[in-house]
């Protein structure tokens, strides 16, 4: 099936309902491929931070003066080390990775929890002169959307794993995703609250579950058109909530996305 790029366009809903929880290794990194606007980098002050360039021989960062005080930089080979020192506002840096070309990372530091996971930027995807993954699985959407809601809702016998997947740390504060909208009226004065609850990755594609809780004394109806940010697929285990306080005035969002969901909705 061709893959679509879900923005303001019609969004495929698939509502399953099939929990348990994952566990993921410390050391596991998340990759990324080359993108072409500024990747953000959040740094947790005190916490080493190593992103490698498995294509790049040489690397090169220019640090604004301003910051050169705030961020220890060690380069070596293909390996860039981040090491701030106190907070840092969001801040542009140019990366050289030669003979790859030029990166804008956007760096912000701050106090908090620690998520110190390896990254690892990749020039392109798979050619047929350097295949990647090849014995990677790409899944559908749909099957990600299910294998999703069963490790929330199924029974621990009837969890399955899915080769290839792993857990990714996510912000678990609640965050803004919808735009006020007249379909949604009501989300103008926060009808709803959204908060990440899991996230993994895959070869191709970052999927987060979101969970969403209606804080309205009346019923809501939910419509993915009016999601921030894009995805390529947004999936509502139940899009009516009844009003805040009943059963059934929360639900689940699954969104599967090209980048993670921190990144997305920032």
């Amino acid at each position: 099936m061709k893959k679509r790029m879900f923005t303001n366009q019609r969004i495929a809903i698939c509502v399953v309902c099939l929990y348990s929880q994952i566990s993921y290794g410390g050391d596991s990194a998340i990759s990324y491929y080359w993108p072409q606007v500024p990747l953000e980098i959040d740094l947790s002050v005190g916490f080493e931070q190593r992103i490698t360039f498995p294509d790049a021989d040489v690397l090169r960062l220019g640090i604004p003066p301003e910051v050169r005080q705030k961020l220890t930089v060690q380069i070596v080979g293909n390996h860039l080390w981040l090491l701030a020192k106190e907070d840092i506002q969001p801040t542009r840096v140019v990366l050289i990775a030669e003979p790859v070309g030029r990166l804008v990372l956007q760096i912000r530091a701050q106090h908090g929890e620690s998520f110190s996971q390896p990254i690892v930027i990749r020039s392109e995807r798979a050619t047929p002169e350097a295949p990647r993954h090849s014995s990677a699985i790409d899944y559908g959407y749909v099957t990600l959307t299910r294998w999703v809601v069963q490790q929330l809702y199924a029974p621990k016998r009837l969890l399955r794993d899915l080769p290839g997947i792993q857990r990714l740390p996510v912000d678990q504060s609640s965050q803004n995703i919808f735009r006020c909208a007249k379909r949604m009226p009501t989300l103008c004065a926060g009808a709803v609250s959204a908060a990440p609850i899991a996230s993994w990755q895959t070869t191709q594609h970052f999927v987060t579950a979101v969970r969403i809780t209606n804080t309205l004394l009346q019923p809501v109806v939910l419509d993915p058109r009016e999601l921030h940010g894009t995805w390529r697929s947004a999936a509502f285990v139940h899009s009516k909530l009844r009003a805040s306080g009943q059963p059934g005035d929360s639900t689940v969002l699954v969104l599967i996305s090209d980048y993670p969901f921190d990144v997305i909705v920032r």
